[in-house]
């Protein structure tokens, strides 16, 4: 392969890709580095081939000339066509074969991963019109992921219930051994992690801590005691949350949301559904008269919706329409999101690909 095509993937993704454009670098390369995002070369004439995880996959080709075949049968090209191109979604259990047709570099990306950090961002942007102070430290939160099985309509609950601490160089936060009681996030300064091993004789230093750095969720949520211990390297700040609240707001339920049972109920009575995915996924599949508002432009479209009906938000998941119910609900619309999203929907679709088939 031409060494001159070798490029940086993540930025060739916010290049080319418009909905991971709005997404932080800071962000995409944790996913890579986590192993969410993989990158590969395929030479001209070579044949890569891939197997469905859990969930769902996107294959987003960055250059070069790819022909795909999946489960033996469905088969296409991808290529650059200038503008911005539609990625090859993987479904579980399919196979995938690639066969380059030109030298080729493509990202292979857990599509449940960037849909989390799609809706965070969403989420930040939404929280700063309530509170500056909470959408900072938000925004400062180098893995988010910590908060993936947690609602986001908690998200910002448990944000606003932490409490600011100064700390000084020296201090020992947290002790291996000790009960849980507290999880942190560091908002300025540094700390060291140490551990003892059942082998070793002393603690070793295993990590550094730095700014939007958490520490304590493990033994929180597995209710033992502390597994390393965390001083800190100089004079700083914690946002600190108790464990009550911690434990609360993880198993709280979900106000906002509403089962494909109720909904069904209320979209006979004139409940009106509302698609934030993006337009390409709405195309592929989507429920009966949904209109579709991605999640990035529904604020700026709220002004053409009438505030009188009853909507319900749903995506693939939860993630981003329970962000949209959010966003909704800040400026007075009656919302709630679709439980399990339209992976969940036990009742007829509107399977566009099925058709073409």
């Amino acid at each position: 392969m031409e060494k001159e095509k070798i490029v940086d993937p993540v930025k060739l993704l916010q290049q080319q890709y418009q909905h991971l454009s709005s997404m932080s670098e800071r962000h995409l390369l944790q996913l890579e580095s986590q192993g969410a995002i993989s990158t590969f070369a395929l030479q001209k004439g070579s044949k890569e081939t891939f197997q469905g995880g859990t969930g769902k996959d996107s294959f987003y080709l960055l250059f070069g000339e790819l022909r795909y075949v999946i489960n033996s049968s469905n088969e296409g090209i991808l290529k650059i066509h200038g503008a911005e191109i539609k990625p090859l979604e993987l479904a579980e259990n399919d196979k995938l074969e690639l066969i380059a047709q030109k030298d080729s570099l493509i990202c292979r990306a857990d599509s449940n991963q960037i849909d989390y950090m799609l809706s965070w961002k969403t989420l930040v942007d939404a929280t700063s019109v309530v509170s500056h102070d909470i959408s900072e430290r938000l925004s400062k939160l180098n893995n988010p992921s910590i908060f993936m099985q947690l609602p986001f309509e908690n998200v910002e609950q448990t944000f606003n219930k932490m409490k600011s601490r100064d700390v000084s160089a020296g201090d020992v936060i947290i002790t291996q051994g000790d009960a849980a009681d507290m999880f942190y996030i560091i908002a300025s300064g540094r700390a060291e992690v140490l551990q003892q091993g059942i082998y070793d004789n002393e603690q070793l230093k295993v990590a550094e801590l730095t700014i939007g750095d958490h520490f304590g969720e493990d033994a929180l949520i597995q209710g033992s005691g502390r597994n390393a211990t965390v001083t800190m390297l100089e004079d700083g700040r914690l946002w600190v949350l108790q464990k009550d609240d911690f434990q609360s707001l993880i198993h709280s339920e979900l106000v906002n949301s509403i089962t494909p049972e109720d909904a069904l109920g209320q979209i006979e009575e004139g409940a009106v559904l509302l698609d934030v995915r993006y337009e390409e996924e709405y195309y592929d599949l989507h429920l009966q008269d949904a209109i579709q508002i991605s999640l990035p432009n529904l604020r700026e479209k709220l002004s053409g919706l009438d505030k009188l009906p009853k909507y319900i938000t749903y995506c693939d998941t939860s993630r981003r329409s329970s962000v949209a119910a959010m966003i909704m609900s800040q400026s007075g619309f009656q919302v709630r999101f679709l439980q399990g999203g339209i992976k969940q929907w036990p009742y007829d679709v509107i399977d566009v690909m099925a058709n073409k088939e």
